[in-house]
């Protein structure tokens, strides 16, 4: 059952159905999301891997330090601006998701108060801040001094504060294939763009005024390139809200989201909830703040090391680059009394997490040599990072699952629990590593990578008791079949290094040949090595290829990729003993839908 919205009836019949399958409930729509990304993913991969490998580290920001004092920064006031925050983006995304279904109209004020408080919060945080950095060395922090135009410069990113509004409500009305798109051009495109011109900038009146320097300068106009950002994406992100927006009124524009016509109840609501899914993330910049103390007072050249492990830990969170947004989908079934949907959702999820992201690790531990030599002799322990914290970005990935579900459903007080576990496990491990059992960069990887394996864990263990039973998951499509398919492919790509590389070095030099040996990588590991070996051991089911097919109809510019995937997956699934022997099961699924788009289409017949 589907329904028509405003704005649908003068399109081309494809275009109007795939608008309809976004409005249609279902795992097709966050799984679509994925998909309509991957054509975009992989241009930046190909374009990442000269731009954010070799040319931002050798070229515009060779300074492992810079990279460093930028990253002790963010961190020593993520406590602070966490605090003041208050949790409203949490009860964003968890009320706008819920109001969707039954009144949009209502949701939109849950925006409007964001907007505001953002915006007055916001004000005074800045102040506050440039006013204690000013005066940092007049308190006897002389030997801080170096960081107070850091300080200055990074507290504006609290000015507006507002600026992610429009891309979470896309996210929260579930238009997960345009929040996608604007975070791809957000860092791809307005990142890169304005960090390269002010970390030039910066760098030249370094060179001009000695007092400054070159470092410094380039540290500087790299945090001012990250705010600006913000701004581009809000103006592309609100564009697109705007259609949203004409679907549920077709009078409504974005300018109507920063009018106050939000009464006490969604402030109460907005703050209460706010407060407690906050907990939970206020341990995190808690003990982040600590952990920066460790390292800074207690490991030697520190700055340096940071810088490394930034660049390798950044490369690892390619692993991540597929993750699914289930958030919305969760609130939507959850909060709706759909039980049955809301475990096929987080069977699905569990099972779409291991398959894209094991198909990274495969790629990412056998290119990691490639990638060491891209990033030069600067940032020379690059591939050994990467090969340590991929496997870990696995886990990594199942635990923000776990606090996406938690919070979702109105159960953020269990992220207290399991991040503070995580928290303790990894500042007690980083003080270990660093003072009791020195082991250098390893120090910042192994605690942070330990504390998420055991979170997903305790998750997993809390997750059972307390909340689902997890036995709708397959344990075969999920795990095993997705890690021999990473085996074979990483296996792949080491061949190729060992045999492919040393010959087109000879041709076209190092750095050319590693650039040359990624592309290669990406654009057949992943079709036409891990996705048939997945096939073949039974990764797939019935159900699970019905649903891949949908989301394939809705990929947009992806659309061609994506049916490769499918398409093969289907022939190879066909010769395989081990198909639909490890179902997810589906069962009351379908009716559950249906009852949900009920309820729509009465709300939509009232309007």
């Amino acid at each position: 059952m589907t329904e028509k919205t405003p704005g649908t009836e003068h399109r081309a019949p494809s275009a109007k159905k795939t608008e309809e399958s976004w409005q249609q409930v279902g795992f097709h729509r966050p799984l679509g999301g994925l998909m309509y990304n991957i054509l975009f993913v992989i241009i930046a991969a190909g374009f990442g891997v000269m731009f954010a490998v070799w040319f931002i580290p050798n070229i515009i920001f060779p300074f492992p330090s810079a990279m460093g004092y930028q990253d002790t920064v963010s961190n020593l006031f993520g406590l602070v601006f966490t605090l003041l925050d208050l949790g409203i983006g949490a009860s964003l995304s968890r009320y706008v998701a819920e109001e969707s279904i039954k009144s949009p109209r209502e949701a939109l004020k849950y925006i409007q108060f964001f907007i505001w408080y953002q915006m007055i919060s916001g004000l005074g945080q800045t102040t506050a801040i440039s006013i204690w950095a000013t005066f940092l060395h007049m308190n006897g922090a002389d030997h801080l001094i170096y960081l107070a135009w850091f300080i200055t410069i990074y507290s504006t990113v609290q000015y507006p504060g507002c600026l992610w509004v429009f891309n979470g409500a896309l996210e929260a009305f579930q238009r997960y294939h345009k929040a996608r798109l604007v975070s791809f051009i957000q860092i791809q495109v307005f990142e890169n763009i304005l960090r390269i011109i002010f970390i030039l900038i910066g760098r030249f009146i370094g060179n001009m005024v000695p007092a400054i320097g070159e470092i410094m300068g380039a540290t500087a106009g790299s945090i001012i390139g990250i705010y600006l950002r913000e701004f581009c994406s809000a103006i592309l992100s609100g564009h697109w809200l705007a259609e949203v927006l004409r679907q549920i009124d077709p009078s409504l524009k974005v300018r109507d989201l920063f009018r106050a016509e939000f009464d006490r109840v969604v402030v109460k609501k907005s703050l209460s909830y706010g407060l407690r899914a906050m907990t939970p993330g206020l341990i995190y910049p808690v003990a982040n703040f600590f952990a920066i103390l460790i390292i800074t007072l207690k490991m030697d050249n520190y700055a340096a090391i940071m810088g490394m492990v930034n660049l390798g830990t950044m490369l690892s969170q390619m692993v991540t680059t597929f993750s699914i947004q289930i958030g919305p989908s969760i609130s939507e079934a959850y909060l709706n009394g759909k039980k049955k949907l809301t475990a096929y959702y987080i069977a699905s999820a569990y099972r779409w997490t291991t398959a894209m992201g094991f198909f990274m690790v495969g790629l990412l531990f056998g290119g990691a040599t490639m990638l060491g030599i891209i990033a030069g002799s600067n940032f020379f322990l690059t591939a050994s990072i990467i090969q340590v914290a991929i496997f870990f970005k696995i886990c990594d990935m199942f635990q923000g699952l776990h606090d996406t579900i938690f919070t979702a459903a109105g159960k953020a007080e269990y992220n207290i629990i399991l991040i503070t576990i995580e928290q303790a496990v990894r500042v007690f491990l980083l003080y270990a590593f660093i003072v009791w059992f020195p082991i250098g960069w390893l120090a910042l990887v192994l605690s942070q990578g330990i504390g998420w394996s055991v979170k997903w864990i305790v998750g997993l263990i809390l997750f059972n008791i307390k909340f689902f039973r997890t036995r709708t998951i397959s344990l075969w499509q999920t795990f095993v079949a997705p890690t021999i398919a990473a085996v074979v492919e990483a296996i792949y790509i080491q061949l190729m290094v060992t045999y492919l590389y040393p010959v087109l070095a000879d041709v076209v030099g190092k750095v050319p040949a590693a650039v040359i040996g990624i592309v290669i990588g990406i654009f057949t590991g992943p079709f036409f090595i891990y996705f048939p070996v997945y096939s073949f051991f039974g990764g797939w089911d019935n159900g699970t290829i019905k649903v891949a097919e949908q989301a394939a109809a809705m990929s947009g510019p992806s659309k061609f990729l994506v049916n490769i995937i499918v398409k093969l997956s289907k022939v190879i699934t066909k010769i395989s003993p081990l198909h639909n022997k490890f179902k997810i099961d589906d069962t009351g699924v379908e009716a559950e839908i249906a009852e949900l788009m009920a309820i729509r289409q009465s709300r939509t017949s009232q309007v």
